[in-house]
């Protein structure tokens, strides 16, 4: 009665005991309403072929399934079942813990993970690109200077300098 688990004593897949935190936990009025339901009640559609299979070929240890609620809520769940004699008779007793709080812990883990590794690329691209611009900027220096010189040599009225000033000008605008 003390286990913050829920305990189910099972008969032949039906429910014979179960103590509070099973009534609690799938949303009984208490422990004495589940009485007689069979095992997959309180299971998902979706976890019902494992634990048939489980309970049929008597299998020991635990797993994972999903548990449903009376009102037909769900929640992750780990279910642990061992074989053995209750009152002279055998029986199965099925420990439940509701694993929701380490699932959507891990799923939260998993997420951050994916948001660094998201912040490291776009780290890595922003330096990719620092080092473009950072190259552009030396090209477009030297285009720069080297029409600046060009200017000097030229007479106002060469033909040349329209082009050189062209070229020039659009090194600035590309610089800007």
């Amino acid at each position: 009665h003390a286990s913050q688990e829920a305990v189910f004593i099972n008969s032949q897949g039906r429910c014979l005991l179960a103590n509070p935190e099973g009534a609690r936990m799938f949303g009984y009025p208490n422990a004495d309403a589940l009485k007689g339901i069979f095992g997959t009640d309180v299971i998902a559609e979706e976890s019902h072929e494992i634990v048939r299979e489980r309970m049929l070929n008597d299998v020991q240890g635990s797993y994972e399934v999903v548990a449903q609620r009376a009102d037909g809520s769900t929640f992750p769940a780990q279910i642990s079942a061992r074989s053995m004699t209750f009152r002279g008779e055998p029986v199965r007793c099925t420990v439940v813990r509701d694993i929701s709080a380490p699932k959507d812990a891990e799923r939260e883990r998993h997420e951050l993970q994916q948001q660094l590794h998201q912040a490291r690329k776009m780290e890595a691209l922003g330096r990719l690109a620092g080092g473009v611009a950072h190259d552009f900027n030396n090209i477009l220096c030297a285009i720069m200077g080297n029409a600046s010189i060009a200017l000097t040599d030229l007479s106002h009225t060469d033909p040349m300098r329209e082009l050189v000033l062209e070229i020039d000008k659009a090194a600035r605008q590309a610089a800007g």
